[in-house]
């Protein structure tokens, strides 16, 4: 018995100094996804409609901490994760949505050569998009996928920060 919780702290310590272990992300619930895309947008008199569209995704989108990968990879880490996934597909299914169309927007964090973190982050976007069509039935045409790379990342964090890791939903219409 103690020799097993020697080993499994020593892992976790290990994993810990060497930056393995991160902590874990809070699920989006569907609901807060929903209301985040379903926003009302006002748009003040004069605005031009190209000016009223940016503003309309600027306030229609809503980042997503818990979809997390494995290292390098487009394979989901966990099962909460996949779980995020669920969540996500119900909200597009809510009836507020379910004619929206949405771009799935990947983002990877400075670690790594830029060129890869764009591809990375491009090719883990459609992975969510394929999910979604194949597993919840969310039809193709209302989703688009897009990477960012780290051109992007979140506001007052290192540019290096696994939160910077991270699946951005943008309502497009």
């Amino acid at each position: 018995m103690k020799t097993g919780l020697a080993i499994f702290l020593g892992i976790t310590l290990g994993c810990n100094v060497m930056g393995l272990a991160q902590e874990s992300r809070s699920l989006t619930p569907a609901a807060k996804i929903v209301e985040a895309l379903d926003q009302e947008i006002l748009i003040p008199k004069g605005m031009t409609a190209k000016s009223a569209k940016i503003r309309a995704r600027e306030i229609r989108r809503i980042d997503i901490e818990a979809i997390e990968f494995r290292l390098d990879s487009t394979e989901l880490a966990n099962s909460q994760s996949g779980e995020q996934v669920r969540l996500l597909a119900e909200a597009l299914k809510d009836p507020r949505l379910v004619h929206a169309v949405v771009s799935l927007v990947g983002h990877a964090s400075a670690d790594g050569d830029d060129a890869h973190n764009q591809d990375l982050s491009q090719r883990r976007s459609e992975a969510i998009r394929t999910l979604l069509i194949r597993d919840y039935e969310i039809p193709e045409r209302r989703l688009a996928a897009r990477g960012k790379g780290e051109s992007a990342p979140l506001p007052g964090l290192p540019r290096d920060s696994p939160k910077n890791r991270r699946v951005e939903v943008i309502r497009e219409e």
